[in-house]
C-alpha cells in the first residue's frame, strides 16, 4: 500500500518497474516495446538482458537511476538519493559545513569533512582522488575513526609510506587500535584486532595470512600501483578486497591522464558498471593497434568517464577548488625507514664516542653563546679561542658525515616517491644540501630536471628558472638550499620536497617561499622526507621548536640563547 501511494504521488508508470538486485545491480521490467528496448540499450550503463528471468539488469549508478526516473519508470524508494546526503561541490561553490561526530587530534578542513561524509554515505567504499596536498590520508582516517569496531584493518601502500601511515594514525586518531607494520617475506603470527600496514612488494606472500584474520577494511594508497592484471600484487589486492566489507582506494593521479591504470580499482568498486576491460579500454584508453598488438596507454572520452564516476565512485578536488579553506602553507612530515640501518647505527655510536672524548664543557658553553653563527668561524667574538672554534668545526664535520649516511639511506625511496608524484602531471621543487644528492636526482630524472647550486653562475640562473616556469617538459627544479633558497620565483609548482635540512628554520621558510610568492594561485605544501630514528629526526624536531628564529632574522629581535647545532650536540652528548 505504501509503495502504491508513492508511485501515485510520483505520477509514474507502475508497469515500468526498477528494483535493487544487489549493491551493484538493478533490475528493470517493462511491457515489451522496441522503442523502450532501444532506449535501454542506448542510455543505460552495464545493461544486459537476462533471458532466464525475462528482465533487464543495469549498473546501480546515480546516472542510470536519474535517467530511469526521467523516463517515467517506477523506481524503488531505496534507490533514490537520501535527502540529507551532502552534495559534492564544484570549483564554483564553497564547501558547506558538515557536522560529524569526530573526535580527532587535529581538526579537518571543511572540504575534508565533506570527504569523510562522502565515505560514510558510501559505506566506506570509494576512490579518494584529491590532488596531492589535500589530505586524503586524513579523510580516510577520519572515516576510520568513526568505524573503529570494523577491525582488522589492512592498509597497503608503497614501502616508502608505511611509517608515514603509522605517523598519521598517531597524530590523528586519539585512541587508535594497535598498529603493526608488516615486513619481510616470511609471515609470522598476527593478533587479530589491529591495523596492519604492509607494502605492495610483499603483499602476495602475506595475503593468505591476512585473510585468516577476516579483515573488514582495506585501504590501498597509490592505488595505480596495482594496474597490471598479471602482477602478483594486483592478484593479492583483488583477493583481499573480495573479503573486505569496506574498500577505500587512494590516488592523487588524475584518472583522466591514464584511464587504463584505474580499471582494476573501478572494477572492484563497481563490477557491474566496469565489468569488461576490453569495452573499458576501447572506450576510454585510446585503443589502437600498433601492428603487433593493442596499445591502451592513451586516453579518450575522459570527460565522460570523469562525469560517470565523480561523486559516486570517486571524489576528486583540486587545490584551486578549496584554497580558501586551507592555510597558505602546510607541512607534511614523511618518515622513512633507511635501508642502511647497520651502517648508520655504527656511525652514530662512533659519533657519540667521539663527542665524549672531545667535547669539553668550555666548548659547549661557546656553542651556546654563538647562537646562529656556530657553523661559521666568528673572528670578532673574542670570547672564543682558536681551539674552541676548531673544536666546533670538527664537531660539525663529524655531524655532517652522519647526516650524509642518513640521506643515503632514504634516497632510493625518495626517488620512488618522486616517480609517483610525477604521475600526477604536476611539477615539483626539490631542495637538498649535499652535491651527491643533487647529482643523484639530476641523473635519475635526466631531461626532466634543472638545477641551481653553487656550480651555476649567477648570470645563468634566471634562464634555468624560466625553463622550469614555462617549459612543460621540465617537471623538476632541484636547488641547493643555500644557493637557491632565496631570491628565486618558482610558482610553477605548489609542492616543495625537502630531502635535507638547513641549520635554521629561517632558511627552511625562505626555501618554501620560492613557491609561495606573488603569482602563486594555490596553497603550497612542504613535504619533509625524514630518515626515521636518525639525526634528521631530531634535527627536524629542533627546527620546529625554534621557528622563532625567523622573527629574529626578519624583525631584528634578540637571538635565542641556543641553536639547532648546539642543542643537537647536547642531545648526543647526553
Amino acid at each position: 500500500m505504501r509503495l502504491f501511494l508513492y508511485y501515485i504521488i510520483m505520477k509514474v508508470d507502475t508497469n515500468k518497474v526498477v528494483s535493487p538486485i544487489d549493491e551493484y545491480t538493478i533490475g528493470i521490467k517493462f511491457p515489451f516495446s522496441y522503442g523502450v528496448v532501444e532506449w535501454v540499450k542506448r542510455e543505460l550503463d552495464g545493461r544486459k538482458w537476462v533471458s532466464s528471468k525475462k528482465y533487464w539488469i543495469a549498473a546501480n549508478t546515480r546516472e542510470n537511476i536519474n535517467k530511469l526516473v526521467d523516463a517515467g519508470f517506477a523506481v524503488h524508494p531505496t534507490l533514490l538519493p537520501k535527502q540529507e546526503q551532502t552534495a559534492v561541490k564544484t570549483a564554483e561553490n564553497k564547501s558547506e559545513a558538515v557536522n560529524l561526530p569526530l573526535r580527532l587530534l587535529r581538526d579537518p578542513f571543511p572540504f575534508q569533512n565533506i570527504g569523510i561524509k562522502w565515505l560514510l554515505d558510501n559505506n566506506g567504499r570509494g576512490l579518494l582522488a584529491d590532488e596531492m596536498g589535500l589530505g586524503k590520508t586524513m579523510q580516510a582516517l577520519g572515516w576510520l575513526s568513526l568505524n573503529l569496531t570494523e577491525l582488522p584493518v589492512v592498509i597497503v601502500c608503497p614501502a616508502s609510506l608505511k611509517y608515514n601511515w603509522e605517523h598519521e594514525i598517531d597524530i590523528t586518531i586519539p585512541f587508535p587500535p594497535e598498529v603493526q607494520i608488516l615486513s619481510g617475506k616470511k609471515p609470522y603470527t598476527l593478533e587479530r584486532n589491529r591495523i596492519f600496514i604492509i607494502n605492495y612488494d610483499i603483499l602476495d606472500v602475506w595475503v593468505d595470512h591476512l585473510l585468516l584474520l577476516r579483515p573488514k577494511v582495506l585501504i590501498t594508497d597509490e592505488c595505480h600501483q596495482y594496474k597490471n592484471n598479471k602482477a602478483k600484487r594486483t592478484k593479492a589486492v583483488k583477493k583481499l578486497q573480495r573479503r573486505c566489507k569496506h574498500f577505500i582506494a587512494i590516488s592523487g593521479t588524475p584518472i583522466t591522464n591514464r584511464p587504463a591504470e584505474f580499471y582494476n580499482v573501478l572494477n572492484m568498486l563497481h563490477p557491474t558498471l566496469f565489468g569488461n576491460y576490453w569495452k573499458y579500454a576501447q572506450r576510454y584508453c585510446g585503443a589502437r593497434h600498433n601492428g603487433f598488438g593493442w596499445d591502451f596507454s592513451g586516453a579518450t572520452n575522459t570527460k565522460e568517464l570523469h562525469d560517470k564516476i565523480n561523486g559516486t565512485l570517486m571524489l576528486r578536488r583540486k587545490k584551486v577548488d578549496v584554497f580558501t579553506e586551507m592555510p597558505e602553507k602546510t607541512w607534511s612530515k614523511i618518515p622513512i625507514e633507511i635501508d642502511n640501518r647497520k651502517t648508520y647505527d655504527l656511525a652514530e655510536a662512533n659519533f657519540v664516542e667521539y663527542l665524549k672524548q672531545n667535547l669539553t664543557e668550555r666548548t659547549m658553553v661557546a656553542l651556546k653563546e654563538v647562537g646562529l653563527s656556530e657553523i661559521h668561524i666568528n673572528k670578532e667574538n673574542i670570547s672564543q679561542t682558536a681551539a674552541e672554534q676548531g673544536a666546533r668545526m670538527n664537531h660539525l664535520v663529524e655531524l655532517e658525515k652522519l647526516r650524509q649516511i642518513a640521506v643515503e639511506g632514504k634516497l632510493e625511496q625518495a626517488i620512488k616517491w618522486i616517480y609517483n608524484f610525477l604521475e600526477s602531471g604536476e611539477k615539483l621543487i626539490i631542495f637538498a644540501t649535499h652535491v651527491f644528492v643533487i647529482d643523484k636526482i639530476m641523473n635519475t630524472f635526466k631531461g626532466k630536471a634543472v638545477k641551481i647550486d653553487g656550480s651555476i653562475p649567477t648570470n645563468k640562473r634566471q634562464t634555468i628558472v624560466s625553463r622550469f616556469q614555462t617549459h612543460d617538459g621540465t617537471k623538476i627544479f632541484v636547488g641547493n638550499i643555500k644557493a637557491a633558497g632565496v631570491g628565486l620565483t618558482l610558482t610553477a609548482s605548489s609542492n616543495v620536497l625537502f630531502l635535507e635540512y638547513p641549520w635554521t628554520p629561517g632558511e627552511l621558510d625562505q626555501a618554501i617561499d620560492r613557491a609561495h610568492r606573488i603569482g602563486q594561485h594555490e596553497n603550497v605544501t612542504g613535504h619533509c622526507f625524514v630518515a626515521r630514528g636518525t639525526v634528521e629526526d631530531k634535527m627536524l624536531q629542533l627546527l620546529d621548536k625554534k621557528r622563532q628564529v625567523l622573527s629574529t632574522v626578519l624583525d631584528g629581535q634578540d637571538a635565542p640563547e641556543s641553536s639547532v647545532l648546539g642543542d643537537l650536540l647536547n642531545f648526543y652528548r647526553k
